[in-house]
């Protein structure tokens, strides 16, 4: 939250709640300084500034692709002051840095499509792709071989970019901000993927019959 008053000045503003409220959703709207242009807000995630997940790319380049798109970006780490200078010229572009998960639930709910830019291995599934996938989000990840490309279906519940590649990830943010029917269908086959394959109702049963069934296994000097 105090990261959030430190950047009121960019019309990020305080007080941003993670409520489900429409009131709430209202004063968040007001805060972030979107107005009723929430649902074009994009939200790169927040381990997209660690040190091993360097920009894919110089941010001013694909300044005039994405001009009119606001890019949320979530998170901090030593890759921060770098990418805050390559987007100071971006006046759609917002750092908020690290939040409390309130927060960041609250930002999920207006967001238009969740982006993880992680284009290492070192991104084994990314938990926050199954929070936007719960809220009916679109999805935007690279592919990079791990736990993502389990979430993420490319065409099916959001986009997938080959790593590193700056042009495809513009690309795919801009083809999501261009197109509702789009953002709805990938997002609502988030959900879906999401009730299906990782909600609490399947996986608690899962993993309570694992462990039922390796419980069960005696050690062959028992059966001797």
């Amino acid at each position: 939250m105090r990261r959030l008053q430190q950047h009121h000045a960019k019309g990020l503003g305080a007080q941003v709640r993670g409520q489900h409220q429409c009131a709430a959703q209202v004063q968040q709207r007001q805060l972030i300084g979107v107005g009723q242009r929430a649902h074009k807000l994009h939200l790169l995630q927040p381990r997209a500034l660690a040190s091993q997940r360097r920009p894919a790319g110089p941010v001013a380049q694909h300044q005039q692709r994405l001009a009119r798109q606001p890019l949320l970006v979530l998170g901090d780490g030593p890759c921060g002051p770098a990418l805050r200078r390559q987007g100071a010229g971006l006046e759609q572009v917002q750092f908020v840095g690290a939040l409390p998960d309130a927060d960041k639930l609250a930002l999920l709910h207006l967001c238009r499509a969740l982006v993880l830019p992680s284009h290492l291995r070192a991104e084994a599934f990314g938990m926050v792709l199954l929070e936007a996938a719960q809220m009916g989000k679109p999805l935007i990840t690279c592919e990079i071989g791990t736990g993502t490309s389990n979430i993420n279906l490319d065409g099916c519940t959001g986009l997938v970019v080959p790593p590193a590649d700056a042009a495809a990830l513009a690309q795919a943010l801009q083809r999501l901000a261009g197109d509702d029917a789009l953002c709805a269908r990938l997002g609502a086959a988030a959900r879906q993927r999401w009730q299906a394959h990782f909600s609490p109702a399947v996986v608690g049963p899962a993993y309570r019959a694992l462990y039922d069934d390796l419980l069960a296994i005696q050690p062959a000097h028992s059966r001797a």
